[in-house]
Formats: structure tokens, sequence, C-alpha cells
């Protein structure tokens, strides 16, 4: 959590979960969706074409709602990045999570395998890969 540069008030950052948690984020971003705010292309235009005529009346209300709509969109396109943004930042947490892990787990099992090697050789137990000086 950051602090803005103004006051002390803090900002508020959205994070993505883990596992679950990060499908229920998905979840319920789809439910507050509301399809009914964005405009067909067709609309939309007609929306920008009557906002840039000089005919009729009404033309700060018409430019309001473009804005309006324009902001909606905007905001919306902000929300997805953000959220690819937060997306992008847990897969590469998680690879390299997953890389730090797969090379633990290969030296674990080489030392693992050098131990056995180490008291078999201790105790005079013959292994296939060892080879022992010729007495």
């Amino acid at each position: 959590m950051g602090f803005s540069p103004v006051g002390s008030t803090p900002i508020q950052k959205e994070t993505l979960g883990q596992g679950n948690a990060s499908l229920h984020y998905t979840t319920i971003r789809m439910l507050k969706f509301h399809k009914k705010r964005f405009h067909k292309m067709d609309s939309f235009e007609r929306m920008y074409n009557e906002s840039i005529s000089d005919e009729g009346t009404n033309q700060e209300q018409k430019k309001g709602h473009l804005f309006k709509a324009y902001k909606v969109l905007l905001e919306h396109h902000e929300k997805l990045v953000e959220e690819e943004n937060l997306i992008n930042k847990m897969e590469r947490k998680a690879q390299i999570r997953n890389t730090i892990f797969r090379g633990v787990t290969t030296l674990v099992i080489g030392f693992s395998i050098m131990l056995v090697y180490f008291v078999a050789a201790k105790w005079g137990i013959h292994m296939p890969l060892l080879k022992l000086p010729v007495q």
C-alpha cells in the first residue's frame, strides 16, 4: 500500500489473489460489467457526428454524452490493462518461484545421491557407478 504525495491518505491498489481468489476476483469483475453502458460502433459514430455538427439544439448535451461514453470506455480499458499487468506480474513471480524450486530440487537430489555413494564407500559397499581403486 502506497501513500499519496499530497497527504497521508493511503492509495488502495487492487491486487489479484492466488488460485481461487484470482478466479473470484475475475468473476466479481464480470458480474459488475454493464454491457448496456457501451455503445455499438454505429451508435457511437452517430453520437460523434451529432456532437460535431452545428445543426440542432442541445449540442453541449450531445457532446457531454459523447465524452461520458468515451470516459466509461477509457476507464474500462484502464482497468483491463491494470488487470493484465497484475496477471503478468503474478505469472512472472510464479515462473521465478518454479525455477528456484526446480534448481533446489535438482541440487537436493544430486547431493542425496552423492551422500549415498559417500556412505557406501565408507562402508565398503560397491556401487554401480563408483570406480574403486584396485588393491
